[in-house]
């Protein structure tokens, strides 16, 4: 079972802070760093809670570029990137650019989005955005695999040869298929590489993946009081840990880069307990 973090790149702290958190990790030999996506974070009345909380990011790609730098060993991905809200050319661009400069450690987490007023600021629609992630999905594919033939569907097209370099050496990019609805599940077993589930079902979520796609790595978060943790260890390949900078302590969350080790042995523990 490994252990990563994620949301490193939120509340933002400066980049000697992101770098300092991925030396630790390394350190404590967290197997993966995680960051999140938004492009905007629209102010309005109506805002969800959850975005008013959240507080700065950096981009996601850019994000990933800086960690690929400052680490050797550690996977790098996205828990998720907001697929709908990007033509798939410039996803498949940056994904190809940070897996080279990683040496191959990307994970390209994604998911259809979920705050309304963002797809509103992009002038892109909200209520499609279900099958545009799953057209943009193979439209990645395609894009990677530098087809002849182009890609054509409802939402992107393009004729003839479309050069994504470097290429990655696979040919393509893992793809880690995130979100909290039947509708996410029934994308990742589509689609997905592997599975991060979240929301209040991610478990449930969890199980029903697993019984329809075994072997298939399962990424779970894990609450910072540790609450779930039990069963998320007896369920996922992977357990990631929350980065909260200036949130209290707390036994299973990161406020900073010295409190990485002890959160990853208290993990590494209590997976080795019994079940």
């Amino acid at each position: 079972m490994s252990v990563g973090l994620r949301g490193l790149n939120v509340a933002w702290r400066g980049s000697s802070f992101l770098r300092e958190m991925a030396h630790a990790a390394e350190e404590a030999e967290v197997e993966s760093l995680w960051v999140s996506d938004h492009v905007v974070l629209p102010s309005a009345p109506q805002l969800h809670e959850q975005a008013r909380t959240q507080g700065e990011f950096v981009d996601a790609f850019a994000s990933l570029g800086y960690l690929a730098a400052v680490t050797k060993r550690v996977r790098l991905g996205a828990a998720v990137v907001v697929l709908p809200l990007r033509h798939p050319l410039l996803v498949a661009k940056a994904a190809a650019g940070v897996t080279a400069l990683s040496g191959g450690r990307l994970l390209l987490g994604v998911g259809c989005g979920w705050l309304e007023t963002e797809f509103r600021a992009l002038g892109i629609g909200y209520a499609d955005r279900g099958p545009r992630t799953d057209e943009y999905l193979a439209a990645l594919r395609a894009a990677w695999g530098n087809s002849e033939d182009g890609f054509a569907g409802r939402y992107a097209a393009w004729r003839g040869t479309t050069a994504v370099a470097p290429r990655p050496p696979s040919g393509e990019v893992p793809i880690v298929v995130g979100g909290e609805t039947g509708a996410a599940l029934e994308r990742a077993l589509r689609h997905g590489d592997g599975f991060f589930p979240t929301g209040p079902r991610r478990l449930a979520l969890a199980e029903a993946f697993r019984r329809q796609r075994p072997g298939t790595p399962i990424t779970l978060p894990v609450l910072p009081d540790g609450a779930d943790l039990r069963d998320a260890v007896r369920t996922a390949d992977r357990v990631v840990l929350t980065v909260r900078p200036g949130a209290p302590r707390a036994d299973f969350g990161v406020a900073d880069p010295a409190e990485v080790a002890p959160a990853v042995a208290r993990v590494h523990d209590m997976a080795a307990g019994p079940q």
